[in-house]
């Protein structure tokens, strides 16, 4: 039986080693350019497993923020062909600021941008539209899922048109912190992030490259394998 094929993604990830770096993939537990799992945090009032069983779904993918979702590749495309389509994109960006806060995405916790709405926005429609002819369509299980969720109707053209929903004017910027939780849950972990935050003094970040990850296979956690900067540099992480 042929082993099914890995899926990459382009998704903005801090630096590594920054405040952001640090304080986001130890909330998750996992350090997505390694694959080293970490020590979690202590919540006042929140039990260990409860962290852990919370972050287990944004743990799988690392910490950041989708610009591209994951995909399989088109026929005929490779990944060296992938490579170097994402350093053309990246080379001809412009690095920016933009700040940072703990809010609420729907039922989930998550770092939200304050300003450079345009600026996200624009990225990320360029890297939906640089990967367009590289990326497979989703399958018929994948789309069934996908609308399974719930999806309007604009969600669901983009679903055909994009192999995701929430894509172009869809688009929200976040990095995910948390699995789906409700009520006092959320308010008391989003409260003890938002005061990490804080303390680490992590509000302006800069979006200055772009970070290719790996699933290797179907439900393996991804791999940050590269990040490509603005300025036409590549770094490599890894094998």
């Amino acid at each position: 039986m042929t082993e099914p094929a890995p899926r990459f993604a382009l998704y903005w990830a801090p630096e590594a080693g920054t405040p952001l770096d640090r304080l986001g993939s130890t909330w998750l537990g996992r350090d997505a350019r390694t694959g080293a799992l970490l020590r979690q945090p202590m919540v006042p009032g929140v039990s260990s497993s409860v962290i852990r069983e919370i972050t287990a779904s944004p743990r799988r993918y690392g910490l950041h923020a989708t610009l591209r979702a994951p995909f399989r590749l088109a026929p005929g495309c490779d990944p060296a062909r992938l490579e170097r389509s994402i350093q053309s994109l990246a080379s001809v960006q412009r690095p920016f600021v933009t700040r940072l806060a703990v809010g609420e995405l729907r039922d989930f916790v998550a770092l939200l941008p304050l300003n450079g709405h345009g600026a996200l926005t624009a990225l990320e429609r360029d890297c939906v539209e640089a990967m367009a002819g590289l990326a497979q369509a989703p399958g018929a299980e994948e789309r069934a899922r996908r609308l399974a969720g719930g999806l309007n109707d604009r969600q669901k053209a983009l679903l055909e048109a994009h192999g995701y929903p929430f894509v172009l004017d869809e688009f929200r910027f976040h990095l995910s912190l948390c699995g789906r939780i409700q009520g006092a849950l959320r308010e008391r972990v989003g409260g003890w992030l938002a005061e990490a935050l804080s303390a680490a003094r992590v509000d302006e970040v800069e979006v200055a490259a772009l970070g290719l990850f790996v699933e290797a296979a179907p439900g393996a956690p991804l791999r940050h394998v590269a990040r490509f900067g603005f300025d036409g540099s590549v770094l490599r992480f890894g094998a």
